[in-house]
């Protein structure tokens, strides 16, 4: 039997050795990754849900529902009054020294919202220098522009100032020609009146005078 056994085990090397494997067969460590992770595939243990956190309240939150900082966020608020009653409750230090923690409280808040938003807020200063530049280029332009529209009234308003005054001559010219044309018309049939009168045999009897006045009435 021990003979067939040592037979066994000599085919078994051999057949292994045919197939590429030589040396002894090596079984893997399992690491403590695999342990860890073999243990919480087969473990029959309930799980454990974790609580929901808490929401987080911010220290600010509370100024609204305080009987002394909700004052200050009225609309309202009138530091003349709040100082009075301030000073007449009879408390007033301890109100200072709430007043004071709560100055320190907004500091720290500020101081806070200040480091967290810092790209945010370099990103906002960045647009903001950018919106001044745009701003005093347009400015500059507008100021040019304005510039532009004066230079075009003073070139606009003395010709048209030079032309009002000529047109109005010209009305007055036209005016004058047209009663000139009138006086020679009216002179014209004065003389033609004339001859007239003064080819007829016996002038006398007319009963008109010579004299231009009656013949213009006439």
């Amino acid at each position: 039997l021990a003979t067939q056994t040592k037979e066994t085990a000599t085919a078994d090397h051999n057949t292994a050795s045919d197939h590429g494997f030589s040396g002894h067969l090596q079984i893997p460590t399992p690491t403590p990754l695999h342990i860890h992770s073999h243990r919480h595939r087969h473990s029959h243990s309930p799980r454990q849900h974790s609580a929901p956190p808490f929401p987080f309240i911010f220290p600010l939150d509370t100024f609204s529902s305080d009987p002394i900082f909700s004052t200050f966020l009225s609309p309202d608020f009138n530091p003349t009054q709040f100082s009075s009653a301030a000073l007449s409750s009879g408390s007033a230090a301890s109100r200072i020294e709430k007043l004071q923690e709560g100055l320190r409280l907004l500091d720290s808040q500020l101081r806070n919202e200040v480091l967290s938003r810092h790209h945010d807020l370099l990103h906002q200063l960045s647009s903001i220098k950018v919106a001044e530049s745009s701003l005093s280029s347009l400015r500059s332009s507008l100021s040019s522009l304005q510039s532009s529209v004066r230079r075009a009234r003073a070139e606009l308003s003395d010709p048209h100032r030079v032309i009002a005054s000529q047109t109005h001559q010209l009305n007055n010219l036209h005016s004058t020609s047209l009663l000139l044309q009138y006086t020679i018309r009216t002179l014209r049939l004065i003389q033609k009146l004339r001859n007239l009168v003064d080819s007829q045999p016996d002038s006398s009897k007319w009963i008109f005078p010579r004299q231009p006045s009656y013949i213009l009435r006439f």
